[in-house]
């Protein structure tokens, strides 16, 4: 009985480069919804303010109050 070659096994492949860029997305993208919450933060607080003005203050929109 003859012996089979065991095959060879391919070269693990480096995924670190694409770890890397994965993780600087990561980083971006976490600060750009830092950012969005900060806006949407700084909206309701300016809604609250103008819903609490006084009515002669108050901007009115396609008639309504």
């Amino acid at each position: 009985m003859k012996q089979q070659p065991k095959p060879q096994l391919p070269n693990p492949l480096d995924y670190a480069d694409v770890l890397r860029d994965m993780k600087n997305e990561l980083k971006k993208s976490q600060e750009r919804e830092e950012q969005l919450v900060a806006i949407v933060q700084q909206l309701q607080s300016d809604l609250d303010e103008l819903k609490n003005a006084p009515a002669k203050y108050k901007w009115k929109f396609g008639g309504k109050d």
